[in-house]
């Protein structure tokens, strides 16, 4: 335990101990962990609750915006591929050479139109 923090239970006012519950609580949901140095009074303590609180609402966003942007190119890939399938269903239907529909069938969509948004 870190020397100038003291811990007595019975010295200490209940809210304070819920203070140090809940600062033991998120460091260690937070995974961040406790290391050589640490709060020592009432107020760092809560100050660092907060900022741990901010900084797991901040992760969060930015892992909503990486899975956002994600979804997008996703879509304009399903899109590409959608478009290839009919492609080749049309092929298929007019019978075309076996020959060039194996070889649309193997071109990335993205060749076989090119002028497509780029994710």
């Amino acid at each position: 335990m870190d020397q100038g923090y003291e811990y007595c239970p019975k010295c200490k006012r209940p809210a304070s101990l819920y203070v140090d519950a809940l600062y033991w609580s998120l460091t260690t949901m937070t995974t961040i962990g406790y290391g050589d140095f640490g709060p020592k009074t009432e107020g760092e303590i809560f100050f660092v609750c907060v900022a741990e609180v901010f900084g797991l609402m901040f992760f969060a966003l930015l892992l909503t915006q990486i899975n956002m942007v994600n979804e997008l190119m996703g879509m304009d890939t399903a899109e590409a591929k959608q478009q290839k399938d009919q492609v080749l269903q049309f092929l298929r239907s007019r019978n075309v050479d076996q020959e060039l529909i194996v070889r649309t069938d193997t071109t990335p969509p993205r060749d076989l139109w090119p002028d497509l948004p780029v994710a």
